[in-house]
């Protein structure tokens, strides 16, 4: 697990590099916010940017505390549960990151078309932290926090174990779905069809884990 911590803390340092790295480059007034239809509504100094990286130092820390408290615990598959969700969310926030700076160092007031694919990009990133969660789920035990954790599936160890297989793999077909929508969709569309994506995978997991439930009271002959 030291080598999960290290690559959180490598993380945060590649997130405040690429920040300096493109803010010795732009201009000192720089676009920070976009209206709906992606025209530029706030100018702003290129400092305000520093956010970014800020933002990833603190999310670092969040993994990292929900990690040391499962490890202490004894919750251990949860705390390499917990680091790998981090590192793949970090890293999805410094890919938006280095994004959101390039779009804004290359700002030209004549240019068209300037307004950064926030949902197409939250659809590929969200698509693939889904397919890495999903792969985490089965191997998962029972825990507090993280995986498809309802009434049922916290019965016990083998109703737990049912419902991570299911929970992971529509997490998978999730987070695939999403990426086609980033590929095929844009702007409110892609929004719309991301938040969609959610609600059913939520709504099918709660159905399913109800069901295992049933079926396994059955198979134990608890009855109905």
């Amino acid at each position: 697990m030291k080598g999960s911590y290290k690559a959180v803390f490598g993380l945060v340092v590649v997130s405040f590099l690429v920040a300096g790295v493109f803010l010795a480059f732009m201009p000192d007034r720089v676009p920070m916010h976009y209206n709906a239809a992606g025209g530029i509504d706030r100018m702003g100094s290129k400092y305000e940017y520093l956010l970014l990286p800020m933002i990833t130092a603190a999310l670092a820390g969040f993994f990292v505390i929900l990690a040391k408290y499962q490890a202490r615990k004894g919750e251990s598959g949860t705390e390499r549960a917990a680091m790998v969700s981090g590192i793949a969310v970090l890293a999805f926030l410094i890919v938006l990151e280095v994004y959101i700076l390039w779009k804004a160092a290359a700002y030209s007031p004549n240019a068209d078309d300037q307004a950064p694919e926030f949902f197409r990009l939250a659809a590929f990133g969200l698509g693939a932290l889904f397919i890495i969660i999903g792969n985490i789920m089965p191997k998962a035990s029972r825990n507090s926090i993280f995986g498809l954790r309802t009434g049922w599936s916290m019965k016990n160890d083998e109703v737990w174990r049912r419902c991570q297989r299911f929970g992971g793999c529509s997490a998978v077909i999730c987070g695939i779905m999403m990426i086609i929508c980033g590929i095929a969709l844009s702007g409110l569309a892609a929004a719309c069809a991301l938040a969609g994506l959610i609600v059913i995978m939520l709504t099918a997991d709660v159905a399913a884990s109800y069901r295992i439930y049933k079926r396994w009271r059955r198979e134990a002959g608890l009855g109905k």
